[in-house]
């Protein structure tokens, strides 16, 4: 079976106690169940998405190591800099939320459609 871990989230020691964590938990591992993927580990941190997150570089060296998937309830979670988090952006992150993925590939869509639309037809910036 294949594997994956797992990385959730909070900003504060306040919100650790609140819903997010457990509710980032469950839509996790409701995704590794639904897709028959065994978790190898489940790192989390308590702090802003803006500083240093040494659970996530943790998660992060464990994917490459197990060459597999990191699992987050949604981008934020992993990264206030999406897709620019140097060194993290080749991470294979699934986005365990079903909401998140839908809108995750639908701003794909938009903008694969805004720069073909921006380049034309001759595949030339216009």
């Amino acid at each position: 079976m294949a594997r994956c871990v797992i990385y959730t989230r909070v900003s504060t020691t306040s919100q650790a106690f609140g819903d997010g964590l457990r509710r980032q938990l469950e839509e996790c591992i409701r995704y590794a169940r639904d897709h028959k993927l065994n978790i190898a580990g489940v790192y989390t941190d308590i702090c802003s998405g803006a500083g240093a997150m040494p659970n996530r570089d943790i998660a992060y060296r464990e994917h490459i190591r197990l060459r597999c998937p990191i699992l987050v309830e949604t981008g934020c979670r992993w990264s206030r800099h999406r897709y620019d988090d140097e060194p993290l952006k080749d991470a294979n992150v699934i986005y365990a939320s079903d909401v998140a993925r839908e809108m995750h590939d639908r701003l794909i869509e938009i903008a694969s459609q805004f720069i073909r639309d921006v380049r034309g037809p001759s595949n030339q910036i216009v």
